[in-house]
């Protein structure tokens, strides 16, 4: 059976099968320890990087602010997915591709961590441990 989509006379619900469905949530999440991370030219980039998972995701982006210390966003979106499963998607997606911009964020908020360093002082201790 094939769906149509008609809008409905609420602006940005879609109808289908004769109802209409949309999910409005407000989300404000902050970064480890309410760190001031988003300044400029952060604060921007941040956007662009969630309005693009938006887009790539069929979430409508209705407000997003970033103020220095934390991020408040109005999301409208088919209830295809839950609230949670769509703040999951934008958290963990937005992330990574932050870091991964800008790593010297990742440092200066979580310190350098050496893998190997730690797995061989892990190593050590079990040793000590099984004596």
């Amino acid at each position: 059976m094939a769906s149509v989509i008609v809008r409905c006379p609420v602006y940005g619900v879609t109808e289908k099968y004769a109802s209409c469905l949309s999910i409005n949530a407000s989300f404000v999440w902050i970064p480890k320890y309410r760190h001031k991370v988003f300044g400029e030219p952060y604060r921007t980039v941040v956007k662009d990087v969630i309005r693009k998972i938006g887009y790539d995701y069929d979430i409508d982006i209705v407000e997003l602010e970033v103020p220095a210390n934390h991020i408040h966003m109005v999301v409208r979106s088919e209830p295809k997915a839950s609230p949670s499963s769509i703040m999951q998607i934008i958290k963990g997606i937005s992330a990574r591709e932050f870091f991964r911009l800008h790593p010297e964020v990742k440092k200066n908020i979580f310190g350098e961590v050496n893998y190997e360093l730690k797995a061989m002082l892990l190593k050590r201790l079990v040793m000590l441990v099984k004596k």
